[in-house]
C-alpha cells in the first residue's frame, strides 16, 4: 500500500525515506491517514464540505429523496466522524507520550556515554576555570591586598608606639639609675658596704654610662679602707654578755646588732678566747666578706692582718677569700673538738 505524509499528505517518492523531507513527519499507510488527522483538521474538512455546492446539491437531493433516512445517516455519520476524531486525538496523544519517553531515554543513554560525559565534564571545568579567573581570583587578590595593607598599617602603628614606649622607658631607666647612683654615693659615704659594692660594680663595667662617675666617687671613699684605722664615733653601747652562751648564740647577736654597736660585737667575739680560734677566724673572714658596713669590713680585715701578718685590703676581698680557702683547714678543728 502506498504511504503518505501523516501531516501534509504528500506521497512517498522514495521507499528508503522514513519521514517527509518537507514537514519532517513520518510516512504512514494511506489508509491510516484518518488516524493521524487532528481534531482541527477534521473540523476543517467538515467546514470545506459544508461550503461545497456539489456536496450541498447531493445533500439536498438525498434529503428530498429520503429525508428521514438521510437525516438518520448523517447523524450516524457525524457520530462516527466524531468518534474517529476522538480516537485519532487519543492515538496521537499516546504516540506523543511514547515519543517523548523514547527521546528522554535516548538523551539519558547519550549522557551516559563516556564521550558525552567527558564533554560535559570539560565544559563544567572550563566554566569553573573561567569563573575562578574572572570572579574568584580577582576577589581573592583584592582581599589579600586589603589584608596586607591593614597588617602594614597595624605594624607601622605598633612599631611607632613601641618606639615611643622604648624611648620613655630608656628615659625612665636613666632617671632611675641616676637616682640610684646618687643614693648609693650618699650611702657609701655614710659607710654602707652594699652601696659601695654597687659603685664598684659600675666602675668596673667600662661600657656603663655611670662607670667614670662611679670610679671618681670611689676614689674619695677608698681612703677609709687604707691607712691607720680609727673607729668611727659610736654611741656608748654595752656589748658585754655571758660568753657561756656559746659561739653560735654570740654570732647570732652580731647579726642582730645595730650598725652603731657592730664593731664592739666583732671585737668582743674575736677576743673571746673560750671560743675555738678556728671558729673565731672563720667569723672574721665571714664579716670581712659580708658585713653591710664599710667600717665592719675594714675592722675585720685589720684584725686578720694583725693576727696573721697579712696585707689584705678591705676592698680587695677576693684575696681574703682565696687565702681562707687555702688555709682554713689548718685552723678549723673537726666537729666536736676544740682547736
Amino acid at each position: 500500500m502506498a504511504k503518505v505524509c501523516a501531516q501534509c499528505g504528500a506521497r512517498q517518492t522514495d521507499r528508503h525515506l522514513l519521514a517527509c523531507p518537507e514537514c519532517k513527519a513520518e510516512y504512514i499507510d494511506e489508509g491510516d491517514i484518518v488516524k493521524y488527522l487532528s481534531h482541527n483538521a477534521i473540523k476543517g474538512i467538515a467546514e470545506r464540505l459544508s461550503r461545497s455546492p456539489r456536496f450541498l446539491l447531493y445533500f439536498l437531493a438525498l434529503v428530498l429523496l429520503n429525508g428521514a433516512a438521510w437525516w438518520t445517516f448523517l447523524k450516524y455519520a457525524a457520530k462516527r466522524v466524531q468518534e474517529s476524531a476522538n480516537a485519532v486525538e487519543t492515538n496521537m496523544q499516546a504516540e506523543l507520550r511514547r515519543a517523548s519517553r523514547e527521546v528522554t531515554n535516548l538523551i539519558i543513554r547519550e549522557f551516559e556515554q563516556p564521550r558525552i560525559k567527558q564533554v560535559v565534564s570539560d565544559a563544567a571545568a572550563l566554566h569553573a576555570t573561567n569563573l575562578i579567573n574572572l570572579e574568584v581570583r580577582p576577589a581573592v587578590t583584592r582581599f589579600q591586598s586589603d589584608v596586607s595593607n591593614a597588617i602594614a598599617a597595624i605594624e607601622s602603628s605598633v612599631t611607632q608606639q613601641l618606639q615611643r614606649t622604648s624611648q620613655r622607658l630608656d628615659k625612665l631607666g636613666f632617671q632611675a639609675e641616676e637616682a640610684l647612683f646618687t643614693i648609693s654615693v650618699a650611702a657609701a659615704e655614710a659607710g654602707d658596704a652594699a652601696a659601695y659594692d654597687q659603685l664598684r660594680f659600675w666602675s668596673t663595667n667600662r661600657s656603663h654610662w655611670l662607670s667614670a662617675r662611679a670610679e671618681q666617687k670611689l676614689g674619695k671613699i677608698v681612703g677609709s679602707f687604707t691607712g691607720p684605722f680609727h673607729k668611727p664615733y659610736q654611741q656608748d653601747v654595752r656589748t658585754t654578755w655571758d660568753l657561756g652562751i656559746g659561739f653560735e648564740n654570740a654570732r647570732n647577736m652580731y647579726y642582730a646588732s645595730l650598725p652603731e654597736a657592730r664593731l664592739s660585737v666583732i671585737e668582743g667575739i674575736w677576743n673571746a678566747t673560750n671560743f675555738p680560734k678556728g671558729e673565731r677566724m672563720n667569723f672574721l673572714v665571714e664579716v670581712a666578706l659580708t658585713d653591710n658596713t664599710i667600717a665592719g669590713r675594714r675592722f675585720a680585715v685589720d684584725l686578720l692582718n694583725a693576727e696573721f701578718k697579712t696585707n689584705f685590703v678591705a676592698w680587695q676581698l677576693e684575696d681574703v677569700r682565696r687565702w681562707w680557702r687555702t688555709n682554713s683547714t689548718n685552723y678549723m678543728a673537726p666537729a666536736g673538738t676544740k682547736k
